[in-house]
């Protein structure tokens, strides 16, 4: 099955669906209702969070920000909050958005702007700790600079080996036979082949 314009996307920028299992998130300590997830955005569908073992069916996932909100009472002081859930760097709205500005063009331009998001988002960061992860991004934006460079590269590549070339197949001819003031057709064909003009 071929992958979808957005998975496409993902997949050349290296964003792929990350899973967190069994991530402690918190405590309970009697009043706070709403805890940070380490990883975000989530994806749509994919939290399950757990409260001392226990599925919470009532907790309410921003997919965007990550937290989760535990209607009702607090958890109890030292019940223990786990989430399993799916993530991805940008969300897939970020990256409808990426594709949307590249329609003209094609998923390897639309890769190259998410990777270009992707290098901002990284250069806000040296080092970082979320939870017990660690992080040392030094030279993490500069490699989505390059990814989304060569993923340029890639593209007019792509348009030089399979651009569009034209071919005339009438011409106006007022020499008095039957082609005179026969309209100019021009047909452009690469990929995918198209006519424009008219006959």
């Amino acid at each position: 099955m071929p992958l979808s314009t957005t998975d496409s996307v993902r997949t050349l920028i290296g964003d792929m669906n990350k899973s967190a299992i069994n991530e402690k998130v918190a405590n309970g300590d009697g009043a706070t209702t709403i805890f940070q997830l380490d990883m975000f955005p989530v994806r749509t569908g994919s939290t399950t969070f757990y409260k001392s073992g226990v599925a919470v069916s009532s907790a309410i996932v921003n997919l965007v920000l990550g937290t989760v909100d535990v209607t009702g009472s607090a958890p109890a002081t030292g019940d223990q909050l786990v989430a399993t859930y799916q993530y991805n760097a940008l969300s897939d709205q970020e990256i409808e958005f990426y594709i949307a500005l590249a329609s003209a063009a094609s998923a390897l331009i639309a890769a190259s702007y998410a990777a270009r998001a992707l290098a901002g988002n990284a250069a806000r960061y040296f080092s970082y700790t979320q939870g017990q992860k660690s992080v040392n991004k030094d030279n993490l934006s500069a490699k989505f600079l390059k990814l989304a460079e060569s993923l340029e590269s890639a593209y007019e590549k792509n348009i030089t080996t399979f651009g569009t070339s034209n071919m005339t197949l009438a011409s106006n001819d007022e020499s008095g036979t039957n082609f005179d003031n026969y309209d100019t057709g021009l047909a452009s064909f690469g990929s995918p082949i198209r006519y424009t003009g008219t006959f």
